[in-house]
């Protein structure tokens, strides 16, 4: 289920949450914003498994973009990670299949590995929702947030720019869209339970076609 024309523009996140993977199932494209800056020394993903938050440290630190931004040791921080899961859930296949494709990754950046956990989560709920990296579309960032999301969406061909809530509110200019006769929609989507826990947690608990359901059904809610 992907809507053709309609594409959203996200930070890449390690283990992504479920309120964004549900923006990202149901559109036809998912810009990984790399050239988002990033100031502190770890990489936190300020999404949540029920035994807290999930960070990686990282070699880099500084006001640097994420497609820049390299992890310090990827063995060490999911051999730790895939300890606590497995401590804390039952044993099940779609664990052990979580644990045996993230354990052999080796990417060169936080963008990476970002792109490779929304990929797995949108495969295995069996979204085709196509990822794309900004700055194959954009080289070089515009200054205005606003300008440079409408601008992507513009190289997409998009009729529509699918959002949070929050940034139609906080900070989005509509005028760059408009201007582009992209129109822009609110993401509106009922989650039962926290939507800021990581979509893994429903997919290593509960297998794929409850992740899909759960996804879908906060559309119809």
């Amino acid at each position: 289920m992907t809507n053709t024309g309609v594409y959203t523009a996200v930070q890449p996140m390690l283990f992504p949450p479920l309120y964004m993977v549900a923006r990202a199932a149901v559109c036809h494209h998912v810009v990984l914003l790399g050239e988002a800056q990033f100031t502190r020394g770890t990489y936190q993903n300020y999404c949540e498994l029920p035994f807290g938050k999930v960070s990686i440290p990282l070699i880099d630190k500084g006001r640097r973009p994420l497609d820049e931004i390299r992890p310090m040791s990827w063995q060490t921080f999911f051999h730790g990670m895939c300890a606590k899961m497995i401590s804390h859930y039952p044993p099940s296949r779609y664990l052990d299949d979580f644990i045996d494709y993230f354990i052999g990754l080796n990417c060169e950046s936080v963008l990476e590995y970002g792109f490779e956990s929304l990929r797995y989560l949108l495969d295995k709920a069996q979204f085709k929702s196509a990822i794309v990296v900004a700055k194959t579309l954009v080289p070089i960032r515009p200054t205005d947030p606003s300008e440079w999301i409408a601008e992507l969406g513009s190289k997409l061909g998009g009729a529509a720019y699918f959002c949070s809530e929050s940034a139609l509110t906080k900070y989005l200019d509509v005028a760059p869209f408009y201007s582009r006769e992209i129109q822009v929609v609110p993401q509106v989507w009922n989650c039962v339970g926290p939507a800021y826990i990581s979509a893994i947690d429903c997919l290593v608990t509960q297998g794929p076609y409850a992740l899909r359901e759960r996804i879908l059904s906060g559309y119809l809610a």
